[in-house]
C-alpha cells in the first residue's frame, strides 16, 4: 500500500561511519504533525522522526529552506503481525 501526504518538513540529519564494526549510513527527517486534542490534553504540533535511507536522500533536500511544504510518499509494509510505514520519497511543492 502507497500513499502520499502533504507536509511540514521541519528539518533533516544524517549519520555515518563506523558504530561497533557495523557501518551505517542514514537520513532522518522530521514532519510537523498535529497533536491528538481530542482528549482536551494536547494543543498544537510537534514532530515526527522518519528514516529516510541513506544520506543520498539528504543531499536531495540539503539546498532548501526549512521549513518547507512537500508531497511525502510512504509505503506501509508487513511482516504478517505488525505493519510499519515507511517514508519512501519527498517532493518540494
Amino acid at each position: 500500500l502507497s500513499f502520499f501526504q502533504v507536509l511540514i518538513i521541519i528539518g533533516e540529519e544524517r549519520s555515518g561511519g563506523d558504530f561497533h564494526g557495523n557501518e551505517h549510513d542514514k537520513a532522518v527527517v522530521y514532519v510537523q504533525a498535529p497533536l491528538d486534542s481530542s482528549t482536551g490534553n494536547a494543543m498544537g504540533f510537534a514532530t515526527i522522526e522518519y528514516n529516510w535511507g541513506t544520506s543520498v536522500n539528504y543531499n536531495k533536500i540539503a539546498h532548501l529552506d526549512f521549513p518547507f511544504n512537500a508531497e511525502v510518499a510512504f509505503k506501509t509494509v508487513t511482516n504478517g503481525k505488525t505493519s510499519k510505514v515507511i517514508l519512501t520519497d519527498i517532493e518540494p511543492i
